[in-house]
């Protein structure tokens, strides 16, 4: 019964906390009353935060996995509000960075390790950890492998500290644009937008032999253009689709590529587009409507 309650106010706790970050976002980017580094070390430290809750709640380990849980959400909140408060001097100090900015430097690099690991699994971390120890081991390597090297003081403060590394472009259209889109496609999904698509696509081709393929497409392209997931995509409208097209006598391999190509390509489809079009925007300097 206590883990029971322990488990309901948690869900309690993570739900609240999502719906400041929203709120958050919507005043923020209504306003613009912070600047772009403290909004986007907010926008970082309500992630993360939310991110490690999540993982606390939905492990079933051992009270071992927990505690590190709660201890990378201690972490998060310690080095997100140390840069909130001190990132003045920071800026001003570029070059100059004390040893308190490099361990919290290092544990930001940690932390984000981390809750990329519990989001998406060891793939993107691993990588990550292979280019950062290829900057370290670059003077040994032969032919065009081989650079300068740089100290591990360098490679903190280019990541985090001088701000252009994790607080650069990437986080920048994350805390500003990408959130805002996420939060309107999760207001469609739940007033029922989702199903309005699957069954508009349905109702288009479903009673054709090819019907079930068209369906995917379309519903895919619908879908995508809310949330600019494809993985996000497949789970929801896969579950119908790769069934209907597999009755209708597609082979299960064939019924299963079709819908990961609709959905990869209903990932670029506007208003969302998987992040990307909100990537060149800042990048380029063109607007969004003209790359969309």
């Amino acid at each position: 019964m206590a883990e029971k309650f322990e488990h309901l106010n948690l869900k309690k706790v993570i739900f609240i906390l999502c719906i400041i970050m929203g709120l958050f976002q919507i005043l923020t980017s209504t306003f613009r009353f912070l600047a772009p580094i403290p909004l986007q070390n907010i926008h970082l430290m309500l992630a993360y935060v939310i991110i490690f809750l999540l993982a606390i709640d939905k492990t079933k380990k051992t009270c071992h996995n927990k505690i590190i849980y709660m201890v990378f959400t201690l972490l998060t909140l310690i080095a997100t509000i140390y840069i909130h408060i001190n990132y003045e001097n920071i800026v001003k100090n570029v070059g100059q960075f004390s040893s308190t900015d490099y361990f919290i430097g290092l544990l930001l690099i940690i932390i984000t390790l981390e809750a990329t690991r519990s989001s998406f699994g060891i793939a993107i971390p691993l990588l990550t950890i292979i280019f950062l120890i290829y900057m370290f081991v670059g003077p040994y390597l032969p032919g065009i492998l081989y650079h300068g090297g740089f100290s591990i003081r360098r490679v903190i403060s280019t990541a985090t500290i001088s701000f252009g590394g994790m607080y650069g472009t990437l986080l920048n259209v994350s805390a500003t644009f990408l959130a805002l889109f996420m939060i309107f496609g999760g207001i469609l999904g739940y007033t029922g937008a989702s199903e309005f698509f699957m069954n508009l696509a349905l109702g288009i081709g479903g009673k054709m032999r090819s019907g079930p393929a068209m369906a995917a497409v379309i519903s895919s392209a619908l879908m995508g253009s809310i949330n600019g997931s494809a993985v996000a995509n497949v789970a929801t409208t896969g579950v119908f689709t790769i069934p209907m097209m597999k009755e209708r006598g597609y082979e299960p391999h064939f019924a299963g590529a079709v819908e990961a190509a609709a959905s990869t390509g209903g990932m670029i489809l506007p208003p969302v587009m998987g992040v990307g079009a909100f990537v060149m925007a800042e990048l380029t300097g063109i607007s969004y409507a003209k790359i969309a």
